[in-house]
């Protein structure tokens, strides 16, 4: 957006960038937003799933089941695949977050990173 060519003045090329980011952050927040229902989806999705399995356990032979439960463990697991994402990136941005803090939590971290890497340094012949 930064690179983008507009022609006008400072002020009015700097507002227009401006307005170009909002439009950006609302698909963003649309997107986390739709995130969180994933996440309820995968929820619902695990239960109907269990439901199923249940069910199963009473009449094994049923195809019918047999292939529900196919499908619906094939929706589960790509619900959780899509939630899962969703809290590594949460988490990535929690460390962000505490790395700019420079708490005693951040350098901890980052001297067990160093003591790791000496420590694999040292098996080398």
């Amino acid at each position: 957006i930064w690179s983008q060519p507009i022609q006008g003045t400072l002020q009015y090329r700097f507002c227009h960038k401006l307005k170009l980011l909002k439009t950006m952050f609302k698909g963003i927040t649309k997107n986390i937003g739709e995130v969180t229902i994933r996440a309820k989806e995968a929820k619902e999705a695990k239960e109907a799933l269990e439901r199923c399995q249940r069910m199963l356990d009473d009449n094994p032979s049923d195809p019918a089941m047999n292939q529900e439960e196919q499908r619906l463990l094939a929706n589960y697991i790509q619900a959780a695949k899509i939630e899962e994402g969703f809290y590594k990136q949460k988490s990535r941005v929690q460390w962000l977050s505490e790395e700019d803090k420079n708490t005693s939590f951040f350098h901890k971290t980052m001297a067990n990173k160093r003591n790791k890497k000496k420590d694999f340094g040292s098996y080398e012949s």
